[in-house]
């Protein structure tokens, strides 16, 4: 389902639960303007998705089938991005950029079957300012 096929205002509240660090590139913007367009004015962004963490710094398993890109936060498999992960500031600030008000965030405790360069989960609660 697109969000492009709903009229402005449609929804009190978005709920994105393990889904955002699915979406790559410049479509992350495009996901959450429309999210913020179509929430009516005070209604809230509920998100659960994966965190960066910040200690891996080079790529790894780079000659392998599935790496990761710590400079772009992508995964790499067969040599397409398929898992966006970002630090939690760099999340915050792409939901403050689409014109919602973070109202609360907290960063999960990390699951120790967890890749290197998983942080845990980010959770954010935003508004859609009135």
């Amino acid at each position: 389902m697109n969000l492009r096929d709903f009229s402005d205002c449609s929804f009190d509240a978005v709920v994105a639960v393990a889904c955002l660090h699915w979406v790559i590139g410049d479509d992350r913007q495009d996901c959450l303007a429309n999210v913020c367009r179509v929430l009516t004015p005070g209604g809230r962004f509920y998100v659960w998705t994966s965190g960066r963490s910040t200690e891996v710094i080079k790529p790894s398993n780079a000659k392998g089938e599935s790496y990761f890109e710590p400079q772009s936060g992508l995964l790499i498999r067969n040599g397409l991005p398929y898992f966006h992960l970002k630090l939690p500031e760099e999340v915050l600030s792409e939901i403050g950029n689409a014109g919602l008000s973070v109202l609360h965030w907290k960063l999960g405790k990390r699951d120790e079957d967890d890749g290197p360069y998983f942080s845990g989960p980010l959770i954010v609660v935003a508004a859609r300012p009135c």
